[in-house]
């Protein structure tokens, strides 16, 4: 159960970022998180995308982790066990999200995304993502 919530958690936040991201940039032909230009979001490039952009919206306290209260929203929309996803994402524990674990919650929806293991996400990668989760699968 923990692993199909964290699943849908990371799918989500993986979607709605380079969805939202892709969107923005539609008409330049690449996705913004594309930082190199090559027509493919690298992990690092994602990382650093998603991790400045969770932790400047979700940050409320500017501490540079990220709170239970600070993810509630997020957690709201697990379909159930909200709990058991916080305690799977707080890896070491602490009460807190941290960068790190985020950057590994990250790694994970990357690499699921990243069906032919070539390192980056085409678009065709990001298509399927955005069919995975209207279809509920990923």
């Amino acid at each position: 159960m923990k692993r199909t919530l964290i699943t849908a958690l990371s799918a989500a936040s993986l979607l709605t970022l380079v969805g939202a991201a892709h969107a923005q940039d539609r008409g330049a032909g690449r996705p913004s998180m594309d930082a190199d230009g090559d027509g493919k979001i690298t992990l690092q490039e994602y990382q650093a995308a998603r991790g400045d952009r969770m932790f400047q919206r979700l940050d409320a306290d500017g501490d540079g982790k990220l709170s239970k209260a600070e993810l509630q929203m997020m957690l709201d929309r697990a379909p159930q066990g909200a709990d058991a996803a916080w305690a799977a994402l707080d890896t070491d524990k602490d009460g807190f999200i941290s960068r790190p674990e985020a950057d590994a919650m990250a790694a994970a929806a990357f690499a699921r995304a990243d069906t032919n293991g070539d390192g980056g996400l085409s678009p065709d990668e990001i298509a399927a993502v955005r069919e995975g989760m209207r279809g509920g699968a990923q």
